[in-house]
């Protein structure tokens, strides 16, 4: 088992770590909504739900983040520590939370910024009109943090 977080680590560096504002924005708007949900810590108070989400939502961002494992291990960078998870990440505590932590936390928050992401640019007619233009399947977020790549 080293061997694969040794493997993970080599093949993945900061530099492609990418979205970081986007990252910013999304954590602004996360902190009042675990506050309201009342959202705990896993039970070996390793990762907060916060912390959780923040990753799964930094994982979506990178596509170089292709496993739970390549997940945890981009944690050992100082960046992602310091504005992600604000501390050390066992795949354990992941994987405990994706049964603690509601998904609908995620995707509804994920909808909420979406419906403020309208474009502010172009036709007015065609701008007024692109609330109906959007889909929005969000039955892939719940299934997410379970899916067979990221264990």
């Amino acid at each position: 088992m080293a061997t694969a977080a040794a493997n993970a680590k080599s093949s993945l560096a900061e530099s492609q770590l990418h979205n970081w504002k986007l990252f910013q924005q999304f954590q602004r708007h996360l902190a009042p909504r675990l506050a309201r949900a009342g959202a705990s810590a896993a039970a070996d108070h390793q990762l907060t739900a916060s912390g959780h989400l923040s990753l799964q939502l930094f994982a979506l961002l990178n596509p170089a983040l292709k496993s739970a494992r390549s997940l945890c291990v981009s944690n050992c960078f100082e960046r992602v520590q310091r504005e992600v998870c604000h501390q050390p990440v066992k795949l354990a505590s992941f994987s405990e939370m994706q049964h603690i932590c509601d998904p609908e936390l995620l995707a509804g928050l994920l909808r909420e910024l979406g419906r403020q992401a309208l474009p502010t640019f172009g036709d007015a007619r065609l701008r007024a009109q692109v609330g109906e233009l959007l889909a929005n399947d969000d039955t892939l977020l719940p299934a997410l943090p379970r899916m067979s790549s990221w264990s």
